[in-house]
């Protein structure tokens, strides 16, 4: 028996193809209450068995089989669409928390890339060769040839200064001598010296400077004027003052060694055929003679002018020492009158602290003698 969906209102809809065997006394219009069950044959045609609150009516039901495998399809598209729903109501609920979440902080987000925007221009913006910083470096900070051009012509303008006053100042010692003032005379020509070792120093630091390899005329030839600085004092009879130029010729001895000695270095690294240095036998004679010197006149100072008595005629000059035994050296050009000096010098001292001593004792020598003279290397300091 087939019930139009109409008479059985509680019935599911898939009972379409469903035979029900109701019981006699049962009216159609009766609500459905019965059970799925009865004997066992039933049971295994439907392959359904299913308790129900109120077991007061018994129901069997018979389905083919081709209904029931239209049933278990449908019954699992419906399981499938209901758990995609569920599954899909879940996502939308979290998809709508997390892209509220993500709502809220895309603004800060913007916020934080409009302000980076507007602290840092975009690269295609920048160009290069006209950013601010590179064009105040360029104005400000020259380049590094630039900067060792400078250097190198303030060194030239210095030694071209000094020179000018050692030589006005050698014309003076001659003008002194010649009037038989023997002590202007010997002061002027140990000035005149001084501003020559000056002069010549910065020589040297310019042509370092500009990897040029330095040369020795120009320190030679304060060896030849050291004798008529000795000259002079020997006239002036200061013995002590001539001690003392023999300190200093020593070590201009010693830097005359030094730049022979860079100049065969050089010609070791293959500097032959420069003109900037001379051939091997000429450096070996040079160094030979430069030795000889500088023991000659420590010699001859150590006789003249021991440290006894430089403590006893100039103890001014000999307070003033350093009492430290390391040479006293700084990179600046050299101060006579401000530059430290170890006593007693020796091949290990400095040329600088050998100036520095002969300007403090002549400086001592000159106040003690009453004489008035004018430094011209304390008056640039």
């Amino acid at each position: 028996m087939s019930l139009p969906p109409m008479l059985s209102p509680t019935l599911p809809p898939w009972t379409d193809c469903v035979q029900v065997e109701f019981p006699k006394m049962l009216s159609p219009t009766l609500p459905a209450v019965f059970e799925f069950g009865g004997s066992k044959k039933t049971a295994q045609k439907t392959g359904l068995s299913h308790e129900m609150k109120d077991k007061s009516f018994p129901v069997t039901l018979k389905v083919s089989k081709k209904a029931l495998s239209r049933l278990d399809s449908k019954s699992d598209v419906s399981k499938a669409t209901e758990d995609d729903a569920r599954e899909g109501s879940r996502e939308s609920k979290t998809n709508g928390r997390t892209e509220n979440r993500k709502e809220k902080e895309e603004p800060s987000s913007s916020a934080r890339s409009s302000a980076s925007s507007a602290r840092i221009p975009a690269a295609r913006d920048l160009d290069k060769s006209t950013t601010p910083t590179k064009a105040k470096s360029k104005a400000v900070s020259p380049t590094r040839d630039e900067e060792t051009k400078q250097q190198f012509k303030l060194l030239r303008k210095k030694m071209r200064t000094w020179l000018d006053l050692a030589r006005a100042k050698k014309h003076m010692s001659d003008a002194k001598f010649t009037s038989e003032e023997f002590a202007l005379a010997s002061a002027a020509a140990m000035d005149s010296l001084l501003c020559y070792i000056i002069a010549f120093n910065y020589e040297e630091r310019a042509d370092i400077l500009t990897g040029r390899v330095p040369q020795d005329k120009s320190w030679g030839s304060l060896v030849n004027f050291v004798n008529r600085v000795n000259f002079l004092l020997e006239a002036a009879k200061q013995p002590h003052l001539i001690g003392c130029c023999y300190l200093m010729r020593a070590m201009i001895h010693v830097r005359v060694g030094l730049v022979l000695g860079t100049q065969a270095k050089a010609l070791a690294r293959g500097g032959e055929g420069n003109d900037e240095v001379p051939p091997a036998e000429t450096l070996a004679l040079s160094l030979c003679r430069t030795q000889e010197g500088y023991t000659a006149d420590f010699r001859r100072a150590s006789r003249s002018l021991p440290l006894s008595q430089i403590s006893q005629h100039f103890p001014q000059s000999y307070g003033r020492r350093s009492r430290t035994a390391v040479p006293v050296v700084h990179g600046g050009g050299y101060r006579p009158w401000s530059d430290e000096y170890a006593l007693p010098l020796h091949v290990y001292s400095s040329l600088q602290e050998a100036a520095a001593l002969g300007w403090n004792m002549t400086d001592e020598w000159i106040r003690t003698e009453g004489v008035k003279y004018e430094w011209a290397c304390r008056a640039l300091a």
